[in-house]
């Protein structure tokens, strides 16, 4: 785990906060990547951490396409089951996308600045404290 500035002066609930902005950022990040080379339009959340709602509204927030919020079993063994068997994802279309709102600004900002601390630290750059999740 890589932080891009000191943490060890942070309360702890300020350091689950970048933890979680983290997990956003990077969520966010993949399906960047994922649209950019797929064109996928949508993506849905289920199971594990994505039963938090600021999980689900931050990656709602940061993501480039819609994103939404299914039922575990959908995703589970069931799920996967229809989806290598081609069977219609009855739940999948219904599911509604989750409001990111306009609220998320500063969220989106600071997602920027993450995206520009990772690309610098993926291509080996030595200043981790520029830019980063502060």
């Amino acid at each position: 785990m890589c932080f891009s500035a000191p943490v060890a002066h942070l309360p702890a609930a300020r350091i689950a906060l970048l933890l979680q902005e983290a997990i956003i950022f990077r969520v966010a990040r993949m399906l960047e990547e994922m649209h950019r080379a797929f064109g996928i339009e949508r993506a849905y959340l289920a199971g594990g951490l994505s039963h938090l709602p600021c999980l689900q509204q931050g990656i709602a927030r940061c993501a480039p396409c819609a994103i939404h919020r299914l039922p575990q079993d959908e995703a589970g063994l069931r799920g996967a089951a229809r989806l290598a068997a081609g069977v219609p994802q009855g739940g999948l279309r219904a599911a509604p996308a989750l409001d990111a709102g306009r609220a998320g600004e500063a969220l989106r900002r600071k997602y920027g600045f993450w995206q520009g601390w990772l690309d610098s630290m993926l291509a080996g750059g030595t200043d981790a404290g520029r830019g980063g999740v502060r």
